[in-house]
């Protein structure tokens, strides 16, 4: 966060519409990338819910997944 910056929360109900993805047990050689958020308001979606969970099928002392947040702007001619 950086002075003057504004973030949001936003919050998901259901639709029957919406699609839900499990990644399981993904490897670290295995990207996601999530678009976050699109100004475009034709329709598509303009931002993407994620989660994440306590998985009780792995020991207390598993390794810990690693994850990075990386923030970009695309721009496209359209």
């Amino acid at each position: 966060m950086f002075p003057g910056s504004e973030h949001h929360t936003i919050a998901g109900r259901y639709n029957n519409s919406h699609r839900w993805y499990y990644l399981k047990e993904q490897t670290p050689s295995e990207i996601t990338l999530i678009k976050q958020f699109d100004s475009r308001t034709d329709g598509c979606a303009r931002v993407c819910l994620h989660s994440a969970f306590h998985d009780t099928r792995y020991p207390p002392d598993a390794p810990q997944r690693q994850s990075i947040e990386v923030q970009a702007v695309v721009f496209d001619e359209e």
